[in-house]
């Protein structure tokens, strides 16, 4: 995994020892049966650590993945997917993007004004949405304009942290490596 990106997985672990992630070169959009893999893989881990998981709800590709006692987030793009899963009542969101394809255009979309002032970048406000709005799971809102990244800080250790006004628990982290940034966010119990 990217340096930064796997760093923060590192410090994140120290607050919640059962945050596991994966990601794969092979597991892109554009390789057949991405879905499935990433899915297996997942699977395949929980497993690992708890065998008496109920993970079927894996197995449907057509609903998002919502085992009963893990929350999953699984993230994708033309180079490189990942999955992030955390045992419940934590939630967690991934999101996984390429640079060139956030636009100020999508971006004005699903932000306010004083939301895009307030960030970073462009690309550090949708990946942070896109992972927000993954961990809300039965909070989610209707459409991700309704979730507001408000507050921003940089950590020395080269990734920004993250919160929301409209969901409190929630507390999120981007950073950007090479052509892609990896934003995670986390709703805590």
């Amino acid at each position: 995994m990217a340096p930064i990106f796997q760093s923060l997985i590192v410090e994140l672990q120290k607050q919640i020892p059962q945050l596991i992630t994966s990601h794969n070169g092979q597991w892109n959009s554009l390789e057949p049966g991405y879905r499935e893999i990433i899915r297996a893989d997942l699977k395949q881990k929980i497993q690992s650590i708890t065998p008496a998981a109920s993970l079927n709800e894996l197995d449907d590709l057509k609903k998002p993945p919502r085992p009963k006692d893990w929350s999953v987030s699984i993230a994708h793009c033309l180079t490189l997917g990942g999955w992030a899963a955390v045992p419940r009542p934590w939630r967690v969101g991934l999101d996984i993007e390429q640079l060139k394809r956030v636009s100020n255009a999508i971006v004005d979309r699903v932000s306010g004004n004083e939301e895009r002032k307030l960030a970073p970048t462009v690309a550090a406000l949708w990946g942070a949405k896109e992972s927000a709005f993954k961990a809300l799971e039965h909070e989610q809102p209707k459409v991700i304009a309704q979730i507001t990244i408000d507050q921003w800080h940089s950590d020395p250790r080269g990734w920004l942290v993250f919160k929301s006004s409209t969901h409190r628990t929630l507390t999120g982290y981007s950073c950007v490596e090479n052509d892609l940034i990896f934003s995670i966010a986390l709703v805590s119990a």
